[in-house]
């Protein structure tokens, strides 16, 4: 695989510059850090001549512009090679990037208000918010941590957690963090082994002020919500602290499902039965249990930054080979 990589978009001081300033005003700093990765593991596959390029990289920090409702629709046009192959763009934003989803946010002067015209099937997009609003060419990828987070190895006393906002004022209340996490939070309020809320709920709770990493590694589950955007950062913070995630995310579709068996590290409840989630995990046979924690345990690498560029690396190339063939 070889890649032509715009370099003026990211190695300008003025526009790194302008990332970082929206980066640290919309709280993207992980996002940005992503942007950083992809473009430095690209360079390992770098061309300069575009003749002979599979892929064109624009590395564009597209969460920052969606986020403030800006359109760098100038920068693509300065893309000299637009019409000689696919050109790959981050996409790591909360919502969808081809079409708005059924989950979106709809009031006015929201981020990510508008879609880009230009975003057209020239690009392809390696994107966090994977639903089948992707199109065929997308790559969807994991929310790696850019953190280390080292295994704990503390007693999982705890059956199932999830500390973090429970609900949000701008969703419905029918949205799982509309008013759904609420009442399941309700519904078990006095089990001491399933522990829901807001970093200050758990903190009364417990007398003390947890790490969040504490909580999942505690957790045998950790309940993974979505938020405004399908995906979630806690999916795979809560497989390197070994807790089996418990995804509440109706229309999202697992990444790199042709490379990873998903059945055999986390569990999917639809959010219609979300008020029953912790009944359904106590009616897991314990074998199950225990094998789904001892394939997180083993494949504990396949979660990591390094796993996920090459899961990304594979997809790209596949679809290079798929060109020729179809030439």
């Amino acid at each position: 695989m070889k890649v032509f990589i715009y370099h003026q978009f990211i190695a300008n001081p003025a526009i790194a510059e302008h990332n970082e300033r929206l980066a640290a005003a919309n709280r993207l700093g992980q996002h940005l850090q992503y942007l950083q990765d992809v473009y430095a593991w690209f360079r390992g596959f770098e061309t300069t001549n575009p003749d002979e390029a599979d892929f064109f990289f624009v590395p564009l920090f597209l969460a920052g512009w969606q986020f403030a409702n800006h359109d760098p629709s100038d920068f693509i046009g300065m893309c000299a090679h637009a019409g000689r192959g696919r050109h790959v763009l981050l996409s790591s934003g909360d919502v969808g990037q081809r079409a708005e989803s059924r989950h979106e946010l709809r009031h006015a002067g929201r981020a990510y208000e508008k879609k880009y015209a230009w975003l057209d099937d020239r690009f392809i997009l390696l994107a966090l918010e994977s639903t089948p609003l992707l199109h065929k060419q997308d790559i969807a990828f994991l929310p790696y941590a850019i953190r280390d987070i080292a295994p704990l190895h503390l007693p999982r006393d705890l059956f199932a957690s999830f500390m973090g906002a429970m609900s949000y004022s701008l969703l419905p209340r029918e949205h799982i963090r509309g008013h759904v996490m609420l009442n399941l939070k309700a519904r078990h309020e006095g089990d001491a082994r399933v522990l829901l809320g807001t970093p200050e709920q758990v903190t009364a709770d417990l007398g003390r002020k947890p790490s969040y990493d504490e909580i999942m590694a505690r957790s045998v589950f950790t309940l993974c919500p979505a938020g405004y955007g399908r995906w979630s950062f806690r999916f795979i913070e809560a497989l390197l602290h070994g807790s089996i995630p418990v995804l509440l995310c109706d229309d999202y579709v697992m990444p790199f499902a042709d490379q990873i068996r998903w059945d055999d590290y986390c569990i999917v409840v639809p959010e219609k039965d979300a008020l029953s989630t912790i009944d359904l995990l106590r009616c897991l046979p314990v074998d199950d249990v225990t094998r789904l924690q001892a394939n997180i345990l083993r494949d504990r690498e396949r979660f990591l930054r390094p796993a996920v560029l090459a899961a990304i690396g594979h997809q790209l190339e596949r679809q290079a080979v798929r060109e020729v063939v179809a030439a």
